[in-house]
């Protein structure tokens, strides 16, 4: 990317080009120092509660995946009749690590590609803010709250899982724990989708609002091309 200046050195734009389309006066800047200028305008913007998808936006989808995780958590050990058994050895492995993934995932493919627009489909950013929150807030921590906590019960004899050589077994065993799950299954998945198409929504609707504050600043407009 470069930054393009006219005479008096007021910016007139950051376009993503190569070296040879690049035009004399143009400072070259990368990706980083472009999401630098936009993080820095919306921390500092007022009333802070206008950039609430970008301030908030990716602590809301964490928090989805980390719920997610809770809740199946709790549900697997009532199920189970497990009490407080390993709950606390299996949360760490259920709870923060798909909650802080989520976050991370969102915020580098979904939140900086808004930013950078490095697609004009806003279907398909929000269809990639979707797939990433069934996969890391959804599929993930409920896997993982099932799987661990009968692994771990089954190891200290709480709970007798059928023999490996019988998977037949196994599946009908499974099926009888996630049964009763299938209705806090269905509200998880539908809290985790919801919220990840409306952050992924709201962000692009505030970036014109951003835009124009860089203009407003000495940026006039922000190009992002994609190259051949």
């Amino acid at each position: 990317m470069d930054v393009d200046r006219d005479e008096v050195g007021m910016s007139r734009g950051i376009h993503r080009m190569t070296s040879v389309d690049r035009p004399p006066g143009a400072i070259p800047i990368g990706e980083d120092q472009v999401l630098k200028i936009q993080w820095d305008v919306i921390k500092e913007w007022e009333p802070a509660i206008h950039m609430w998808p970008f301030r908030m936006g990716p602590w809301m989808v964490g928090t989805a995946a980390g719920m997610t995780g809770l809740l199946s958590l709790n549900y697997v050990h009532r199920i189970l009749r497990l009490r407080e058994f390993a709950k606390f050895s299996v949360f760490a492995a259920t709870v923060p690590i798909p909650a802080f993934l989520t976050i991370i995932l969102n915020t580098t493919m979904v939140t900086e590609s808004i930013m950078l627009q490095n697609t004009q489909c806003p279907v398909c950013l929000e269809l990639r803010a979707a797939a990433i929150q069934l996969g890391t807030g959804f599929v993930q921590p409920v896997g993982l709250a099932v799987f661990s906590t009968i692994m771990v019960a089954s190891s200290k004899k709480y709970y007798q899982l059928p023999p490996w050589h019988q998977p037949l077994a196994i599946v009908r065993e499974l099926r009888k724990i996630m049964q009763p799950m299938h209705g806090l299954l269905t509200l998880l998945v539908t809290v985790n989708l919801f919220t990840a198409f409306n952050v992924a929504r709201f962000q692009m609707e505030k970036m014109p609002l951003i835009m124009e504050k860089l203009r407003s600043t000495g940026m006039s407009k922000l190009h992002v091309h994609n190259l051949k």
